[in-house]
């Protein structure tokens, strides 16, 4: 009897060790995909947010220039034939500021000398100049490659051309996201309309 209890107890304490090593490898493998499906980003201004500066006030004048073509001087890898990183990531900037400052105009030029003299004659008192640092698309769908956006905004004092500080908005997607392969759609989250409202706010 005794012989049979120890071989009982000793069957359940091997049940339950199973059971915990079941449950662990089942929360681990959960966390590595959840870790791997996520959408991380990061977001930080540049100066002089250190030190005051003027915001614009409500009543001035913004306009939005289209970022430089990327093809020239950052990577972009499997983008080809797709979106036109250069005017959607203006069109977005400009839908993004002009929903909060409606007198913002969008200005059809990459080139920051002829956006500064189209703002000046239209009025304008601030210069939003966007560049594109990164645009990286997955080759395919199920391909296990993350789109990666990297975005500079730089708000600029049309008159004096002074720098006025900016802000980098930075994204990737999960690495399991088969759904869409356009970087593009990294423009869509909350954050990076927030990362235009830390800059012109």
């Amino acid at each position: 009897m005794d012989i049979y209890c120890d071989y009982q107890a000793e069957v359940t304490k091997k049940g339950g060790k199973m059971r915990s090593i079941r449950f662990g490898l089942t929360f681990t493998i959960g966390f590595f995909l959840l870790l791997l499906n996520a959408c991380a980003y990061t977001q930080h201004s540049l100066g002089p947010d250190s030190v005051p500066y003027e915001k614009p006030a409500l009543s001035d004048k913004l306009c939005v220039m289209l970022p430089p073509d990327i093809a020239r001087g950052s990577k972009v890898y499997f983008s080809s034939g797709r979106v036109d990183p250069e005017r959607t990531v203006g069109n977005r900037i400009f839908l993004t500021v002009h929903s909060k400052r409606p007198s913002t105009m969008l200005i059809e030029t990459s080139n920051e000398e002829q956006a500064f003299q189209q703002c000046s004659s239209k009025g304008c008192k601030y210069l939003v100049s966007p560049l594109i640092k990164r645009w990286s698309g997955r080759a395919s769908q199920w391909s296990f490659m993350r789109n990666v956006v990297e975005i500079e905004i730089r708000l600029i004092k049309v008159e004096s051309r002074a720098f006025v500080r900016s802000v980098i908005f930075e994204t990737r997607n999960s690495w399991f996201n088969a759904a869409n392969d356009d970087p593009a759609v990294l423009l869509t989250q909350n954050s990076f309309v927030q990362s235009i409202a830390d800059l012109i706010d």
